[in-house]
């Protein structure tokens, strides 16, 4: 019996969604590309895509450092007018 192909991984998308949800590169965030953590990459009903569009897929390191990005820009005082 052959075995059955196993379906090709998705990929983080990472980059895609900090550019939409923080504005920037996690590179320019997080000093550098963080690997993926070891559990495989899935679309995610949260973060909601921003514009609505589809469903970002990250790992789960990959959230977890977005969500706690999006904690700090929340926690940041806004610039003050000139």
């Amino acid at each position: 019996m052959i075995p059955a192909a196993r379906p090709p991984q998705p990929a983080c998308e990472v980059d895609r969604a900090y550019r939409d949800l923080i504005g920037r590169a996690p590179a320019d965030t997080l000093g550098g590309a963080n690997p993926c953590s070891p559990e495989p990459p899935v679309a995610r009903e949260f973060p909601a895509p921003f514009p609505a569009g589809k469903n970002y897929v990250l790992c789960n390191g990959h959230l977890r450092d977005l969500f706690a990005e999006q904690a700090r820009a929340a926690a940041r005082p806004p610039p003050a007018p000139r």
